[in-house]
């Protein structure tokens, strides 16, 4: 089974795409990721944001909660403020790199340092 790995890398080093990683280490910084979102917003129950809290429990991809960052830096502003919720945003998103495919990096911000 290892030369069926060994393949696939091959053919995604060949393209120039790194590999993605495997789908239990995936899942499990999915779920990471989810976790952390989730905690920063204080409320396990989900009953002040029952909306932005369904999204990060059901988002099925990375780009999902990528996507829901906005919604999510909106609501730990609302409670932390802004500052704090931008030092949130700024390590979660170290939390994404490897997930995601190059367009949806996060690029340096002057309004995020």
């Amino acid at each position: 089974m290892s030369w069926v790995k060994s393949t696939i890398s091959s053919v995604w080093g060949a393209i120039g795409l790194q590999p993605v990683a495997g789908p239990t280490e995936f899942e499990n910084r999915l779920e990471d990721i989810r976790e952390n979102m989730i905690e920063a917003l204080g409320d396990p129950t989900g009953a002040a944001n029952p909306g932005l809290f369904r999204r990060i429990q059901f988002a099925t991809d990375a780009e999902g909660l990528w996507y829901l960052r906005s919604a999510w830096m909106a609501a730990l502003s609302d409670v932390q403020g802004e500052a704090a919720a931008a030092a949130h945003v700024r390590r979660l998103n170290t939390m994404f790199e490897g997930l995601l495919p190059g367009g949806l990096q996060s690029r340096p911000s002057s309004l995020m340092g």
